[in-house]
């Protein structure tokens, strides 16, 4: 489970809610319930963090809350309960409302020592009051404790509980939870809780309560072997990200991430052993709990194997599904055509399909198992010869880390509706693989890197690197018919940043990083528009290190020459004079800067290099910080010249994914590293300086309309599906497309709905790749009087 993600869906539903004031407050009530729950897991294995998260996608994706204190609430209902968290901590931090619904929520603990009978009538009691208690509660408290219900009875199914628990579960929502519900909370809700509840006990009846929960094996033989003969799946790749390890199923899909050190152990069993003999190699290495684990969870998924298993059999009967990111085209007449990336060169292939695998294909569902479908293809293909040794063939190139087309599923896919499909049926692994390399090819600096490495800036940014501003570089209705640019010039006219003082000096404004020129350009045609008299006065300088970039922004600003000039320079050491910006703009580049690391014993010391000196000199809050983390010491050199070239009363703007709190982490997305922002760092830095300062959400700076659905995408799928429009004459350009928009570019060359695999989101959760509810905007502004004391609210722009 990633937290990071997670968090970033969260905020992305909260924005295509229109809750996107609640931002901060949900963002620290997840901080709060991810440490309650740290190290806590469900009975189905799974870490507890995703209960509360369920809870909140079920008030906000499917009954339309609106109340931020409800999903607070649905955040922390359980971790008064489970943690030492208390109510009054929690009031403290989200108020008194959160605190009473909270309060209503939480159980008190039962005492350990009590006899089976005592415990029971104890717990009855307990039940009762807590019931009580939510008909007293704010009627939120019932909407909470419905969606908890809900969320509950979803994964009621893979709980490790005997069916009798399951069932008495569900009665009690049923009989006790339900009138409750009725009383206190709106109908729908009370009609959601009694659908899920019926639709449960129904499945129960069915016998669909042993759906396996860890791993796609749902079956591991021999497991109870005191002394197993095991050896490893000869179907296994190994791939590497930084200093990540992931293991590949080759003939199933599934994905695994792996400490390195684990690699030693699966390569123990490359021959036979015993698993006694394993375990005294190993003694010194592992704690004993953890070999444990290694045991039980590499056998569930396939790694190793115990004497007589054999990967093929054990998955002749899965259930095959189509894994993501792949796209099919199916014309009026002639044969389908798959497209997906090869992963070996990363090169798209279009592979036009034989009627046998086209039809094979359409029934990858996960509904049918492989004999299934090899005997209803025999049926619906006569004329073709030796089906079953083709369609197995064809599978297992498939399922293969090479191309990554399929999954399998050790059940039907409607087995696991309830429950959602297990993780890695959702995953690809874009990742080089291990065994093809000695190691982790060198990282180029990021200076050598934008000033060698980048060489064109169109194959920069529409093939090797997404930004937002280079998607909605186009107007677009998420923007209110405004480019990206265009609008940002509109919220900083709007904002005072770039005042009209009716003044006829000139404005000097300075982009940061300009990219491939579309954003000077757009900003330039918006400022023309929306104040025109500052526009008159402006002279627009873009600082850059790669000629490459320079050279675009050339071409691309050249509608406003007489106003541009591009020079090559470094964010950290500006080429600019003292107090002569009116407007800086550092859009999407500063994690491009440098980060160092920091020992947190180091820095108690008094010791340690660069980092721990601007830490000490800017008294950055790492209170929090864990043992050894990064600091975005480029990024704050830039802050440092923001203090310095801003007149007074001069304006900054800096975005860039990253969070007010979470320390630096590298993007695993892009071909050279780049390193998220801890916004809370720079703004304490400019604080520091003598800079007002805030930091804002960058959908709400730019007022970004999240419900506006755009085309869903990865690099790797972008990249096959504008290989394949091309051979129907079709130019796919990186922007986030919706579909009216991208129904135009295809009209009269290729029918959208042939398209199998393109679908559309909320642009508030996610746009080619990126997620835009993890973009802050830092907003500084020099004080107009020389050491006047810096705001601690939001800045006037």
């Amino acid at each position: 489970m990633n937290e990071d993600h997670e968090l970033a869906d969260l905020l992305g539903a909260l924005a295509a809610r229109g809750l996107g004031d609640q931002a901060e407050r949900v963002e620290a009530a997840f901080r709060l319930a991810a440490c309650a729950h740290a190290r806590q897991t469900r009975s189905d294995g799974t870490p507890y963090l995703k209960h509360p998260l369920d809870v909140v996608k079920v008030l906000l994706g499917e009954w339309g809350q609106q109340e931020g204190d409800l999903v607070v609430a649905g955040l922390l209902h359980d971790a008064v309960e489970d943690s030492p968290l208390t109510l009054d901590e929690v009031e403290g931090a989200f108020g008194a409302e959160v605190r009473a619904l909270v309060e209503a929520l939480t159980k008190p603990p039962m005492p350990d020592d009590l006899a089976d009978d005592e415990r029971a009538a104890r717990k009855a009691a307990r039940d009762r009051d807590y019931l009580a208690r939510l008909r007293q509660a704010p009627p939120g408290a019932a909407v909470v404790k419905a969606a908890d219900r809900v969320a509950n009875l979803r994964d009621l199914l893979t709980a490790r509980w005997p069916e009798a628990k399951k069932r008495a579960y569900v009665a009690e929502a049923q009989d006790d939870l339900l009138p409750v519900v009725r009383e206190r909370a709106p109908a729908a809700v009370a009609a959601a809780l009694e659908a899920t509840a019926a639709d449960v006990l129904a499945r129960l009846d069915r016998g669909e309560g042993d759906v396996p929960d860890v791993g796609p094996n749902e079956e591991v033989r021999g497991a109870a072997e005191e002394d197993p003969l095991l050896r490893r799946s000869p179907y296994i790749s190994f791939f590497r990200r930084a200093g990540d390890v992931f293991v590949y199923h080759d003939l199933v899909g599934d994905i695994m991430q792996l400490h390195e050190k684990v690699i030693g152990f699966i390569d123990h069993f490359a021959e036979p052993r015993r698993e006694s003999a394993a375990r005294a190699a190993f003694a010194q290495e592992f704690l004993q709990g953890d070999l444990d684990a290694f045991f039980e969870v590499l056998r569930q998924h396939l790694v190793l194997l115990g004497e007589g298993e054999d990967d093929l059999a054990l998955t002749a009967s899965w259930y095959p599904v189509q894994g993501p990111w792949v796209l099919a085209h199916r014309p009026k007449s002639g044969a389908p055509v798959l497209c997906y990336k090869d992963r070996r060169d990363g090169q798209p292939v279009l592979e036009r399909l034989s009627p046998l695998r086209g039809r094979l294909w359409s029934l990858c569902q996960g509904d049918l198992s492989l004999p299934e479908v090899v005997a209803r293809l025999k049926k619906e293909l006569p004329q073709e010869a030796d089906v079953e040794r083709e369609v197995v063939a064809t599978v297992r190139a498939w399922t293969h880390s090479d191309r990554q087309l399929l999954k399998l599923l050790p059940r039907p896919r409607s087995a696991f509706e309830l429950v959602g499909l297990p993780p890695y049926v959702h995953s690809t692994m874009p990742y080089p693989r291990m065994r093809a390399s000695e190691g982790p090819a060198p990282e180029p600096s990021l200076r050598d890197y934008h000033k060698l490495e980048i060489t064109s800036a169109d194959e920069q940014f529409e093939r090797r690197e997404t930004t937002l501003s280079h998607a909605f570089r186009v107007p677009h209705p998420a923007l209110e018919g405004r480019t990206y640019g265009g609008q940002l010039a509109r919220v900083l006219v709007a904002r005072d940043a770039v005042p009209d003082d009716g003044g006829r000096a000139p404005m000097l404004l300075v982009e940061v990083g300009g990219g491939t020129g579309y954003f000077a350009r757009a900003f330039l045609d918006g400022l023309a528009l929306r104040a025109p008299r500052v526009y008159n006065r402006a002279r627009y300088v873009i600082c850059d290190l790669a000629p490459a970039l320079r050279a675009s922004q050339k071409e691309r600003t050249a509608p406003h020459r007489d106003k541009v000039r591009i020079v090559g320079g470094d964010a950290e050491a500006l080429p600019l004079p003292d107090a002569s910006v009116d407007l800086l703009v550092a859009n999407e580049m500063i994690a491009d800067l440098p980060v160092v690391p920091v020992h947190r014993d180091e820095l108690e010391r008094g010791e340690g290099g660069p980092g721990a000196e601007v830490v000490r000199r800017y008294a950055l809050p790492v209170d929090d910080a864990p043992g050894l983390f990064h600091v975005n010491v480029g990024a704050i050199r830039l802050v440092e010249e923001c203090a310095r070239v801003l007149r007074p009363g001069g304006a900054a703007f800096l975005s860039e994914f990253g969070s007010l709190t979470r320390y630096p982490e590298q993007s695993t997305h892009l071909d050279h590293p780049e390193f998220s922002i801890h916004f809370g760092h720079l703004r304490a830095a400019a604080a520091a300086l003598g800079l007002e300062a805030s930091v804002e959400d960058l959908t709400g700076v730019l007022e970004l309309d999240g419900r506006v659905k755009v085309l869903q995408t990865t690099q790797s799928f972008f990249d096959t599906l504008r290989a394949f429009l091309a051979t129907q004459g079709v130019k796919l350009e990186k922007v986030a497309y919706t579909e009216d928009m991208l129904r135009d570019l295809l009209a009269g060359k290729v029918e959208l709905e042939r398209l199998e695999g393109v679908r559309f989101t909320p642009c508030g959760q996610r746009v080619l790749g990126l997620k835009p509810p993890e973009f802050k905007a830092l907003l500084l502004r020099k004080p107009r009087v020389e050491g006047r004391a810096v705001a601690r609210v939001t800045v006037d722009f």
